[in-house]
């Protein structure tokens, strides 16, 4: 239920005297209390600048309030100090588009490590996409910079990738294609165990290369989509549109 599981829930309700129910039935302002309670105020959200405050407070609810400062810190340089002091020096930065970037950058490499990744990846991938052109987007405007020819700029080149990615697939998977074609029998009535093992090798690498391609086009594809949507101003986001009102829910 948008990041909230059921035992959060039910310690929620608890904790107010209420009688427990199906986190299916949760309510905005629960949500908005739990987000706020749980999320940003842990992640010591008003200390961060627009952008960053989006992408640590999204990773917070999605991997947890223990994932969010690491992936974070990676993308800062690894800085010592705790989330304050993360929150501090994002502020003092010149560079916090690249903080978004990187950030979701090391997300995705985080999600790649998750044995489910095959059956969410896409799933993730889009998610981290529309929060990357959120938190771009929040850094330009909070700049006062050229909020559409930065997010252009950010589409056009997620676009080159995609297709170049794409390009590359095609070419690898066909390049598979022809190395796995079985040869004729007077061709390989001879072959040696260790022919045999190389043409097995070349195979593999290939495949593993199509795959990876692949990805890389489905992520850039994911991210071109995002950076469209936020220039076309229909860019939708499952927790962005709320930190307006986490912000207004006092301590």
């Amino acid at each position: 239920m948008r990041g909230v599981i059921q035992r959060e829930y039910s310690k929620y309700r608890a904790g107010k005297g209420l009688p427990d129910q199906s986190v299916r039935y949760i309510s905005e302002a629960e949500l908005q209390e739990i987000y706020a309670g749980n999320y940003w105020k842990p992640m010591r959200g008003d200390l961060w600048p627009k952008g960053p405050d989006q992408i640590v407070f999204d990773i917070a609810v999605n991997s947890g309030t223990g994932r969010a400062p690491q992936i974070m810190r990676a993308a800062m340089g690894n800085p010592t100090g705790g989330v304050q002091t993360l929150a501090i020096l994002a502020t003092t930065s010149d560079d916090k588009v690249g903080i978004v970037k990187r950030a979701c950058a090391r997300r995705e490499s985080f999600y790649r490590q998750i044995g489910t990744f095959g059956v969410f990846g896409r799933g993730w991938l889009a998610r981290n996409a529309r929060m990357e052109a959120i938190g771009v987007k929040m850094c330009l405007e909070a700049e006062n910079a050229d909020v559409h020819g930065g997010l252009q700029r950010e589409a056009t080149s997620a676009q080159h990738k995609a297709r170049r990615s794409g390009q590359g697939a095609a070419t690898s998977g066909t390049a598979a294609g022809g190395a796995a074609a079985s040869p004729g029998a007077a061709d390989s009535a001879g072959w040696g165990w260790d022919v045999w093992l190389t043409l097995g090798l070349s195979v593999a690498a290939a495949v593993a290369l199509t795959l990876f391609l692949v990805w890389l086009w489905r992520k850039h594809g994911a991210r071109a989509k995002a950076y469209a949507a936020a220039i076309a101003g229909t860019l939708e986001t499952d927790l962005g549109t709320m930190l307006a009102k986490i912000k207004e829910i006092k301590p």
